[in-house]
């Protein structure tokens, strides 16, 4: 994320107070951040100190700018290989490693969000914030490091990644043997095992 990015989140309530309005009600994860003290001292030297003190005539607030780096930390989303870029109605979609929905972001920097399979009435719509293509271990930590949370669905509870076994080792002893040799994780939920 990018230093102008939280300039301009700043900047939204009085260029665009509509779009600032919608986002005001976005998470921004900040005890988090601050309770990370790698995190927290890298926003803190990378956007605080600048914005604040290095900035002729600023008039943000260190509150101000950890919200904006919050906020876009927690809720932008990768476009294009060109940075990220926050939408706020879709930021509003949690998470599912088997999601309902898939996203687009097209060049123009438009968003297609398109159902994968029907979707009731009042049934929640669900992305993936990451590749399908992770292993259960890296997608969680990644999941937790990115978006302050441990995703507990269905494929990460199940040791054999719903039957993919994308993140199993296979023993070739076992495997000579005639037994399917799957070294599977004892409790996937688990960081430890």
């Amino acid at each position: 994320m990018a230093l102008i990015g939280v300039i301009r989140y700043l900047n939204l309530v009085k260029s665009n107070p509509d779009i600032a309005s919608r986002i005001s009600i976005l998470m921004d994860h900040i005890e988090d951040i601050k309770s990370n003290p790698d995190l927290y001292n890298m926003w803190r030297g990378t956007a605080v100190h600048q914005l604040v003190n290095q900035l002729p005539d600023s008039s943000f607030t260190e509150q101000e700018i950890f919200r904006a780096v919050g906020v876009l930390h927690t809720n932008s989303v990768a476009g294009m290989g060109k940075g990220h870029a926050l939408y706020p109605t879709f930021s509003l979609l949690n998470h599912n490693c088997i999601c309902n929905s898939r996203f687009q972001i097209y060049p123009d920097r438009s968003i297609l969000l398109r159902s994968q399979i029907g979707i009731k009435a009042g049934e929640e719509i669900t992305a993936q914030y990451l590749s399908p293509m992770m292993a259960t271990m890296e997608r969680r930590q990644k999941i937790r490091k990115n978006w302050f949370f441990d995703c507990t669905c269905q494929r990460c509870s199940d040791k054999t990644e719903m039957e993919t076994y994308l993140g199993a080792i296979l023993c070739r002893t076992c495997s000579e043997k005639g037994t399917s040799g799957y070294m599977l994780p004892i409790n996937p939920l688990n960081y430890e095992e």
